[in-house]
Formats: structure tokens, C-alpha cells, sequence
């Protein structure tokens, strides 16, 4: 659980003495990850029904396959475009040692978050980053990092020159 390593940083514990709001992501004890995907959905809909000019700011990565924020490419029976916010499914472990994901959905990256920072580093996404600056034509349940095109503000931290 990404949430779960976040939390132990220094730059968490800054935020938190400094009052910023955050939507855990931790699974409760005995907790479906079908549970975790609504109490999630639910959490960020109240949150934005509260906060009508509130700022969303995420942090997403990308991997060296091209999948980001727990989006990888390939049907699994959920719709990363659809209405949900928030879905859960699995991937078979050819694809990620981590099978079971519980991840927002391009229609939340797209519509609903204000600002990303993204994170990705490493010589074998030179390729996908460079794609990634041009204007060909990538949909994003191809190469899901494509999403970052479509989203408002991005703002990109890498090695990669």
C-alpha cells in the first residue's frame, strides 16, 4: 500500500503538522479490497461535495511499462473511463507482483484532480517520457501514463534528460 510507505516520510509528517487535509488509503483489518474501493470513493465524493473550491494534488509515478497511479494497460474488467472514481480489480502476477489493485480511474485523474507531481526516473522510461512530450497519438488504456496529457496541471520530476 503506497499510502502506508507515505506516511512514514518526513514530507507526510510536515504536512500533517501544517493541517493538510489527506484521504487515507490504508486496508482496514478484514477489509476487502471491494470494501476499501467504496469507503475510498465515498471519502473522496464527500470530501469534494464539502470543499466545492477545493484544490485536489496527487502524486503519481510511472512505470517502466507505461502503467501509473495503479492504472496498467489490458482489460480486467473494470472501465477506467466510466462514472467510479475508484475501482477495484486484479492483475495476473505476469503483470505485477501485486495482483489485487484498488486505484482511481482516468475520469478522476482527468476531471477531478487540479495538480499532479509526478516522479519517474531511470534510463528504461526514456523512451515513454520522450513519447509522452510529443503529439502522437497514445490512448491511455494503450499506454496508461498517456492520461498525464489530458490531465490539467503536471508537473514532472526526472533524471531523464
Amino acid at each position: 500500500n503506497n499510502f502506508s510507505q507515505l506516511s512514514q516520510t518526513s514530507f507526510f509528517k510536515s504536512c500533517l503538522s501544517k493541517g493538510v487535509n489527506y484521504i487515507s488509503t490504508e486496508v482496514l483489518e478484514g477489509e476487502t479490497k471491494e470494501q476499501l474501493c467504496e469507503r475510498w470513493n465515498k471519502s473522496l465524493q464527500d470530501w469534494k461535495n464539502n470543499h466545492l473550491h477545493g484544490v485536489i494534488i496527487a502524486t503519481m509515478g510511472i512505470g517502466n511499462d507505461g502503467h501509473t497511479a495503479g492504472i496498467f494497460s489490458g482489460e480486467y474488467g473494470v472501465n477506467f473511463d466510466g462514472e467510479d472514481w475508484i475501482v477495484a480489480y486484479s492483475v495476473p502476477k505476469e503483470i505485477n507482483e501485486f495482483t489485487e489493485r484498488i486505484t482511481v480511474t482516468n475520469t478522476f485523474l482527468r476531471n477531478e484532480i487540479d495538480e499532479v507531481v509526478v516522479y519517474a526516473v531511470g534510463d528504461r522510461k526514456r523512451d515513454l517520457i520522450k513519447s509522452l512530450n510529443t503529439n502522437q497519438a497514445q490512448a491511455a488504456n494503450e499506454i496508461p501514463a498517456s492520461i498525464l496529457k489530458e490531465m490539467r496541471t503536471v508537473v514532472l520530476f526526472t533524471d531523464i534528460v
